[in-house]
């Protein structure tokens, strides 16, 4: 019996790429204390705040 198993990504999915980078251990600790405070993890933290500086930036900008 032959098994096949698709995944079909969601949506948002096809728009996400890895991003890798380097951070000082200080500043990726606070990091990830401000993340676990907020229930979040690191990934969605570090992607909010870069959300939220394209944001102001954007809104400075106007």
């Amino acid at each position: 019996m032959e098994v096949i198993i698709t995944y079909a990504p969601r949506e948002r999915e096809k728009r996400v790429k890895v991003v890798t980078f380097k951070l000082d251990v200080d500043i990726l600790r606070e990091v990830d204390e401000i993340a676990e405070s907020l229930g979040m993890s690191r990934s969605e933290l570090i992607r909010k705040a870069i959300e939220d500086f394209i944001r102001r930036k954007t809104i400075c900008a106007e």
